[in-house]
């Protein structure tokens, strides 16, 4: 029984070891089948993608290949800060270094530009979505914007607003959007992915199109508390 007129507090009751490590374990299984259903979808939604397009390209392929590379890049980053700690929460900034690696690594026509600003800290969940909304935005522009006779320049961008969400910027100096639009090659794959991403994030999705290039603008609402 204890004395009421005690000071002392109750002893909060031991954790075992034991029982800390299963749940670790199993919250990183959990995060683990999350994102490889993600990355599974994403495969499905391009393979029927080509199979409407009939006759699939060596470099719609190559695309593909290295838009997965991105992805499982950005997806192996991500669990490695998750194993070092922070309670689910990560620094964007490391996540998206992922993706331009990855295009930097594969494109000889483009140069990459990274405008990250470190401390753009968002849960493991929203980081994955945000990654692939940059991978798509990437790999878009590397199709259209760096196709010309001379070398083309993008530039992936992350920085905090002042309502506390984030801003992530996919830029490019090619000719922006034609106007009147032409038919998407990909029957406009792309975006409707990166729309279908922006919601599950509840994020605006803008383009802003000019004589300069296209510049894919995703921003983020701060987390509910």
């Amino acid at each position: 029984m204890t004395n009421p007129e005690s000071d002392e507090a109750p002893a909060r009751p031991v954790i075992p070891a034991c029982v800390q490590a299963c749940s670790f374990r199993s919250e990183t299984d959990h995060r683990v089948a999350n994102h490889l259903a993600m990355l599974s979808s994403y495969i499905s939604l391009k393979q029927r993608t080509f199979e409407a397009s009939g006759t699939v390209t060596r470099e719609a392929l190559r695309g593909f290949c290295r838009s997965l590379d991105a992805q499982i890049r950005a997806i192996g980053r991500l669990h490695r800060l998750l194993m070092a700690g922070g309670d689910g929460v990560v620094d964007l900034s490391a996540v998206l270094h992922e993706v331009a690696a990855a295009f930097a690594h594969d494109s000889a026509a483009c140069r990459i530009v990274e405008a990250i600003e470190p401390g753009c800290t968002v849960s493991a969940e929203r980081a994955l979505l945000i990654s692939q909304v940059a991978n798509e935005a990437m790999s878009n522009a590397l199709k259209y914007a760096c196709a010309g006779p001379g070398p083309g320049r993008i530039s992936l961008g992350c920085r905090s607003t002042p309502a506390g969400g984030l801003e992530m910027t996919v830029s490019d100096d090619g000719p922006g959007l034609p106007v009147p639009a032409r038919p998407n090659p990909d029957g406009g794959f792309g975006l409707t992915l990166m729309e279908d991403l922006g919601r599950r994030l509840a994020a605006r999705l803008e383009l802003r199109s000019g004589p300069g290039g296209l510049s894919v603008i995703l921003t983020v609402p701060a987390a509910a508390p």
